[in-house]
């Protein structure tokens, strides 16, 4: 999780069903309730928008921001992700199981610079910007 004042410990999980099911347990209960003026952004992926977590975030009040379906520059996790990725194949012994992936996936989630966030998030004006500049089409972000 990513927001404006922090950013939140990285939570790992390969049993994210599509039913919404794991993304309402894991996400927002650990960390949305924790912080009650949160505005969550998603990417409308179907886990995201399933019933079941739809329905949790309108009974416990937690405000969604409306967000373009399919917009991956748009979404400042994304470059999160990116860079996540890049991290982990320039690891000198890359992980061999589960395990130790996930190991590897928390690690580098820390090691990651605040700065490097704060960035992110910062530019989210330029980003929408350039989304209004483009009518909803490609910007370079």
């Amino acid at each position: 999780c990513v927001v404006f004042e922090f950013v939140s410990t990285f939570t790992f999980t390969f049993e994210l069903h599509k039913d919404g099911d794991s993304f309402t347990e894991l996400f927002t209960r650990q960390r949305i309730q924790r912080h009650p003026n949160t505005i969550l952004q998603q990417d409308n992926a179907c886990p995201h928008v399933a019933r079941i977590v739809t329905a949790y975030l309108n009974e416990n009040n937690i405000r969604v921001l409306p967000w373009p379906a399919n917009s991956p520059d748009m979404s400042t996790i994304e470059h999160v992700w990116d860079e996540m990725k890049r991290r982990l194949r320039d690891l000198e012994n890359p992980p061999q199981n589960r395990q130790q992936l996930q190991v590897a996936l928390v690690n580098i989630w820390n090691e990651i610079p605040q700065a490097f966030h704060g960035n992110l998030v910062r530019g989210m004006r330029r980003r929408i910007n350039a989304c209004i500049a483009t009518r909803g089409g490609h910007t370079r972000y």
